[in-house]
């Protein structure tokens, strides 16, 4: 079907190291795992939410663009109104919680942000935090660290990353992965720190 051959060309752009069709397999094979059972609008707003990956962008601006193109395929699919609306209530949760605070969302967006963002409490993160730095290829490491730690340090002021009760279920599970999770964002921060501390030596 040509919409979706378009989907996973997008995916394949040439810039892409990490927001590609690898990241969003990698969301249904975690679905899998953690047996959550996504319905048709959750697995389209995981296979949408980065359609469109522009850099550099505005906050949200590529998961707004990914929403235009998401809702023209579900009018090609003559999906319904709610079905539509729904889908991108979806995706823009994947924008929301990148934004300093915690939103407010329920639970079928939690667990398709969790599927987006799980890989920040395992061991994945550094690896996804190459392909990132890849993907801003263009920016000297200084420029790089001072954005990136920007991000990071918002990360860190939040009480939580991934909800409690709408994800993990149980305290056990929701405490042990955000340890992992605000470990690794602060070992890269002090990274960074470091690489400040040794270039203003020079």
């Amino acid at each position: 079907m040509k919409l979706f051959d378009d989907v996973i060309q997008a995916y394949q752009e040439p810039h892409r190291h990490y927001h590609n069709m690898e990241h969003v397999m990698s969301m249904f094979s975690l679905a899998n795992h953690l047996e959550i059972a996504l319905d048709q609008n959750q697995y389209l707003a995981c296979w949408f939410h980065d359609v469109v990956y522009k850099i550099p962008s505005a906050p949200g601006e590529n998961e707004e663009a990914s929403i235009v193109v998401a809702m023209d395929a579900m009018f090609e699919l003559d999906m319904s109104v709610k079905d539509r609306k729904d889908v991108e209530k979806l995706i823009r949760a994947t924008a929301e919680v990148l934004l300093p605070g915690t939103p407010v969302l329920d639970q079928r967006q939690w667990q398709v942000v969790g599927l987006d963002l799980y890989s920040f409490g395992t061991p994945q993160y550094w690896l996804n935090q190459r392909h990132i730095r890849k993907e801003f290829g263009f920016l000297d490491d200084a420029a790089w660290a001072i954005g990136r730690s920007k991000f990071l340090n918002m990360m860190l002021e939040k009480q939580y990353i991934l909800d409690r009760a709408f994800f993990f279920g149980d305290n056990k599970s929701f405490d042990a992965w955000h340890k992992v999770a605000f470990d690794q964002i602060t070992d890269e921060l002090v990274w960074y720190r470091g690489l400040e501390e040794a270039n203003d030596e020079q």
